[in-house]
């Protein structure tokens, strides 16, 4: 209920302050032209960051490489695949993942959102891969990514939060 409160005095605030800037008057914490160019810029870099960290856990998934996925992620990261347990760290990540990778196909991913908020950033993605079963391609999933990314202090990027699920009859 708390929280609800805090949020409609949220928006109260917002909409104050937006009624006020365009009375003329000056509204503190209110944004310049320049606070927006900056967050755009922001947002811009960080959606880059993200798109090479997409780019590289697909190639690695393309080609089986459980090292280079795992290290995609944060020390502390967590992976929640479509089937088991939860895998909490690289090296969980790292051990967890070549049973998976033994039997995928490529995966192809598209976004559906983004955003970014100081040191993280979330980004949904569909995704699309085959299964292969004795060497033939089998069934085709298709599901939803959901990503958390972390910046850390020296300033790169790492995964620290991806669940993966299936979408409800998508599998051929």
């Amino acid at each position: 209920m708390r929280s609800a409160a805090v949020g409609i005095t949220a928006l109260s605030l917002l909409v104050l302050a937006g009624g006020a800037s365009a009375q003329g008057r000056s509204v503190p914490g209110a944004q310049t032209a320049d606070a927006r160019e900056e967050i755009s810029a922001y947002n811009k870099d960080v959606r880059g960051y993200a798109d090479d960290i997409i780019a590289r856990w697909r190639d690695a998934w393309g080609n089986r490489d459980a090292g280079v996925l795992a290290n995609l992620y944060a020390r502390d990261g967590v992976l929640v695949p479509l089937t088991g347990q939860p895998l909490k760290g690289q090296a969980a990540i790292r051990r967890g993942l070549p049973e998976v990778l033994a039997k995928v196909g490529p995966i192809t991913t598209a976004r559906l959102d983004f955003g970014t908020s100081g040191e993280m950033a979330y980004d949904v993605e569909q995704f699309t891969y085959g299964v292969e079963e004795n060497g033939v391609a089998g069934t085709v999933h298709t599901g939803i990514a959901v990503i958390i990314f972390k910046r850390h202090w020296d300033g790169h990027w790492v995964i620290q939060s991806q669940t993966l699920a299936l979408l409800p009859n998508a599998s051929d």
